[in-house]
């Protein structure tokens, strides 16, 4: 990776390179589409991975600085709570997505992993009929369908290893993984602090909190205080989608060929960015 200067930093930080990030995830996403695959991990992951390339692609058509940007109707409109909301989206799939393709787990905790994923499906499928049409015919299929899918569940040596609690929270629909978004970033590598800070970020926008109105009342289109806001979510969201990009070729080797150097040195730069204070002259706490 060699030394990490403020300058060589601040020459990867840039609209383009998440540009070029996103259309080498296009080419990687066309590249590993219907293919078949020897596993629940690739085919899930190939679809988590889809997903956050579509993401991406919607976040730049609201960056005022992209060569994406789409006006609405002629309106120049900067809409940073969509593009703040939509880079949130793109920490969540990362963290999916690792789980999902990267975590290294043994044979018995991935098929347990995959049980619990299929059957998480089917209880959503069966419980958004079963509040919004309660008369459907199609309830009774469904109910079978989820059932089927909670044997298979229970069936798995790890379900029937967790705590009674633990099993309770999992049937009753409450989680399809495991592992928190904490535990997962601790595993991939990523400090806790720094995904704990950009996750309280950007949910603030999610969440329409008080703080993301007051700064909505700060942020005017055009304003050099608007241009630099945009420009810290189109830096977060190139972090992510480089660490995206990075694990997604371990799930499929043979497309490491299609990062470019420019890509790899954007996907170098985050991997020390993402430990943050591991870094050296980085403020530590005092014991």
């Amino acid at each position: 990776m060699g030394e990490l200067t403020p300058k060589r930093t601040e020459s990867v930080l840039t609209i383009e390179a998440l540009e070029q990030l996103c259309e080498c995830a296009v080419v990687l996403s066309a590249n590993t589409s219907d293919r078949q695959v020897p596993s629940w991990r690739e085919q899930k992951g190939s679809l988590i991975f889809s997903r956050q390339v579509a993401t991406c692609l919607s976040l730049l058509r609201l960056l005022p600085s992209s060569s994406h940007y789409s006006a609405a109707k002629g309106r120049r409109v900067w809409d940073a709570p969509s593009a703040a909301s939509l880079t949130r989206n793109i920490i969540e799939s990362y963290c999916i997505l690792y789980y999902v393709g990267i975590d290294t787990v043994t044979p018995e905790e991935n098929l347990f992993r995959e049980y619990l994923w299929d059957y998480h499906e089917t209880f959503e499928r069966f419980e958004m009929v079963r509040i919004g049409l309660p008369h459907s015919p199609n309830l009774k299929e469904l109910e079978a369908i989820r059932d089927a899918a909670q044997s298979r569940l229970q069936g798995t040596p790890h379900f029937q290893q967790l705590s009674s609690g633990h099993q309770t929270n999992l049937l009753a629909g409450k989680d399809f993984r495991v592992l928190s978004n904490v535990d997962i970033c601790q595993r991939a590598g990523i400090s806790e602090n720094y995904y704990r800070s950009e996750f309280k970020f950007f949910s603030a926008y999610v969440h329409t909190a008080p703080f993301a109105i007051s700064q909505g009342a700060v942020f005017r289109a055009g304003t050099p205080e608007a241009e630099q806001f945009f420009k810290r979510i189109f830096q977060s969201a190139l972090g992510w989608m480089a660490l995206t990009v990075r694990d997604f070729v371990k799930l499929f080797p043979d497309q490491q060929s299609v990062l470019g150097a420019d890509v790899r040195e954007c996907i170098g730069l985050w991997e020390v960015m993402s430990t943050w204070e591991k870094q050296d002259g980085f403020p530590q706490a005092k014991s």
